[in-house]
């Protein structure tokens, strides 16, 4: 199946997955994902950033403990099984992310007179 307005190519936009426990779940579905929360559950072995992989192997060791039962007064429970939708048990939550990457550079300067390794163009060009 395909996006709306498919991927693109002059970013670099894929799509990736981003695995969390479902303590959280409802509080980025409101506000997005964010980097200032990065690494308060799972650790940050990169830095702090939002940490997305195309395998959703590698997102399960980041779900945290099952959503074991459905609970009534839950808002998330509310939200994603009402009406004829049953609470499986054991659920574990995986956002799938449209992601733009943008292209990477390679230099060994630092800036504001980097260049390319591989062209030799500036990376940070002069701003008028």
């Amino acid at each position: 199946r395909s996006l709306r307005g498919g991927l693109r190519d002059d970013v670099n936009e894929v799509v990736l997955m981003h695995g969390m426990s479902h303590e959280v779940l409802l509080s980025v579905l409101k506000d997005g994902l964010n980097e200032r929360f990065a690494g308060l559950n799972a650790g940050a072995a990169y830095g702090n950033g939002i940490y997305l992989a195309e395998d959703a192997g590698k997102n399960d060791q980041y779900v945290g403990a099952a959503d074991e039962c459905y609970n009534p007064s839950s808002e998330l429970h509310q939200r994603l099984f009402s009406g004829n939708e049953q609470h499986p048990s054991k659920v574990h939550y995986i956002l799938v992310c449209r992601a733009a990457l943008g292209h990477h550079v390679r230099t060994e300067m630092s800036k504001p007179k980097a260049t390319g390794m591989d062209d030799g163009r500036p990376i940070f060009p002069k701003t008028p």
